[in-house]
């Protein structure tokens, strides 16, 4: 279980990176404005970290994602918001970080996406039509 468990914390980090620089790459495609690349790594760094630690705070890695229902969705959903919530109200007080809205959004959009569509892929797996089925 334990070994699970830091499979999908490091997944988690993995995918919130993803997500963060895919939602860059959405709104400025290659060309990243100096004033955003300039602190991307730390802005990545403290995504990272922010997200994480509301994840532990709503205790998502004790869920068995295998059983899960709409309540685990939901807090999962309540932590990939308030996270977001977080990285907003602290890069709005900080001027150094750059993080335009329409990021925030792609964001948030793609968080919700990949952190939930990789714990729903188990539990849809047996109702997707028989070609689907043969993924890993």
């Amino acid at each position: 279980m334990l070994k699970k468990s830091l499979l999908n914390i490091l997944l988690d980090i993995i995918l919130i990176n993803i997500a963060l620089s895919l939602a860059f790459l959405t709104r400025f495609g290659i060309d990243i404005p100096l004033e955003f690349s300039r602190h991307f790594t730390t802005l990545l760094i403290f995504a990272t970290i922010i997200r994480m630690t509301v994840f532990f705070s709503f205790k998502i890695y004790q869920t068995i994602w295998k059983y899960a229902g709409i309540k685990d969705l939901l807090n999962l959903a309540g932590a990939i918001t308030i996270g977001s919530t977080i990285i907003v109200t602290a890069v709005f007080f900080n001027r150094n970080l750059g993080y335009p809205r329409s990021v925030v959004v792609i964001d948030w959009f793609l968080n919700m996406l990949f952190l939930m569509g990789y714990r729903l892929f188990p539990i849809l797996k047996p109702h997707l039509p028989l070609k689907f089925q043969k993924l890993p």
